[in-house]
């Protein structure tokens, strides 16, 4: 019976070692990445919104924490769908998330899904560094 105790207690240590590390994303600017379409956006998060800037416009959503490591975004101007297809108009109704897979220093690699076991697209979120002088 110690043996299985023993046991149970190693590999519980071990898979909580092994648990996804994805704090909350930072206050800051970012740059978001996506792998299919090659897309880039400069992103900026100030506490739960999310600032994101096309063709000079920017857009704010509300960063809604679905659980660790997933979040989505709620925007208040509801998409434009006259010129979506039916199909198009049927996967705007579900909600996609972001589900973070892995977090290496300031680069968080995500998968957007639109649910469980459907993949929208992947790619990653750079966290632009601020460098301060020093003064001598």
């Amino acid at each position: 019976m110690k043996f299985l105790w023993a046991t149970f207690v190693f590999f519980a240590f071990h898979l909580s070692i092994l648990a996804q590390n994805c704090l909350p994303l930072k206050d800051g600017d970012y740059t978001l990445y996506f792998n299919n379409s090659k897309f880039k956006q400069n992103i900026k998060i100030v506490g739960k919104k999310w600032h994101s800037e096309l063709n000079g416009e920017v857009t704010e959503f509300e960063i809604i924490e679905m659980r660790d490591c997933a979040f989505r975004l709620k925007s208040s101007i509801p998409p434009d769908t006259t010129r979506m297809s039916n199909f198009e108009k049927i996967l705007e109704k579900r909600v996609p998330y972001y589900d973070i897979t892995k977090r290496e220093q300031n680069i968080y690699y995500f998968t957007l899904r639109i649910d469980l076991h459907v993949q929208s697209d992947s790619g990653m979120l750079i966290r632009k560094m601020i460098f301060k002088r020093r003064k001598n």
